[in-house]
């Protein structure tokens, strides 16, 4: 059975990790921005059906990453 010194360091390694993927996002949508603003073109019409499917997709996205910490909550404790 792991300490809980190990368990904490196990932890803090994955939040560092996530952190370093949550830094990378911010960087692409800023980049994503800039090249939007420098086009200087008119913002492209959104359909409703594109929105749904988003939505969707937004909504798959939050499962899969509450069922991830689910199974990770499940194997540490």
């Amino acid at each position: 059975m792991m300490d809980l010194q190990s368990q904490i360091d196990q932890i803090q390694k994955k939040i560092k990790g996530h952190e370093e993927r949550i830094t990378d996002v911010q960087k692409t949508v800023l980049n994503i921005v800039k090249e939007r603003k420098t086009a200087k073109s008119e913002p492209e019409k959104v359909g409703f059906g594109e929105r749904i499917i988003a939505l969707l997709v937004v909504v798959l996205v939050v499962l899969v990453l509450v069922l991830i910490g689910w199974i990770l909550i499940g194997w540490i404790f």
